[in-house]
């Protein structure tokens, strides 16, 4: 007697059941890992957060706490940030590792490099505002502040806050050459269309330097050079891999 083959296909969530698994496993392992670190990373946070400001701006100014619960605030923001700057590598690769069985061979070791390539990009781009771009643009808001006669005292919650916005957003600009080398990778992007777009791209860029750095000519073209340059980098990148894939499209 034959089977019906309709009883045989799962339907619904069940014909996804494996994926779910598997997609729940991953989740748990950088849950763990992003527990762990968060751990750790309040243990240090009394320890590291003297060395954080002895080489920031507010080394020479009084930070001030308005409310009890600034401290808790300040101590649960580095406990996260180190956490998830920690558990980054372990994110990327779990994320690798559920897309990956849908990846042909050469697309799972292409791929596989980006991991370690967009963590060294964060990195430097993160000390890239840490050590250069905050300072700049503290001196440039505190320096207004002054011209205005307004006395700078800085509460310690808005302070670090102030200072996580501007380093987290110029880090993610630094992933800009991995996502540009994902999305040519993936036949999205092209080389020509970034090369089409270099003038709007270094208006945007501009603009970008001038809003976050002091109103001077200097401090405006330290950090601008480097943003194009990086742009330029992603350019030269995305020429890289579109080569390849059309290299092994002849052969």
């Amino acid at each position: 007697m034959e089977r019906d083959e309709s009883e045989e296909q799962p339907t619904g969530l069940a014909k996804y059941a494996d994926d779910l698994t598997e997609l729940r496993h991953r989740l748990f392992i950088v849950a763990a890992v992003f527990l762990v670190s968060l751990v750790v990373g309040l243990f240090l946070t009394t320890k590291l957060m003297p060395l954080i400001i002895a080489y920031s701006p507010a080394k020479n100014i009084s930070l001030n706490s308005f409310s009890p619960w600034d401290a808790v605030s300040v101590f649960m923001k580095f406990g996260t940030v180190f956490a998830t700057v920690i558990g980054l590598p372990v994110i990327l690769f779990q994320i690798w590792r559920f897309v990956s069985p849908a990846l042909t061979p050469k697309e799972r070791r292409v791929s596989l490099r980006y991991i370690p390539f967009a963590v060294v990009c964060f990195a430097v781009g993160f000390c890239f505002a840490y050590f250069v771009v905050f300072p700049m643009a503290f001196a440039f808001t505190s320096g207004l502040t002054a011209a205005m006669g307004i006395e700078q005292t800085y509460g310690v919650a808005e302070f670090f806050s102030y200072m996580g916005d501007i380093i987290l957003a110029v880090s993610l600009m630094f992933e800009l050459p991995v996502l540009v080398m994902f999305l040519t990778g993936v036949r999205i992007l092209k080389p020509a269309f970034l090369q089409k777009c270099r003038k709007v791209a270094y208006v945007i860029l501009t603009a970008v330097a001038i809003t976050i750095t002091p109103a001077d000519l200097f401090s405006d073209l330290l950090v601008l050079f480097p943003l194009i340059g990086l742009f330029e980098f992603s350019i030269l990148l995305s020429k890289v891999v579109y080569r390849k894939l059309h290299t092994g499209e002849e052969e």
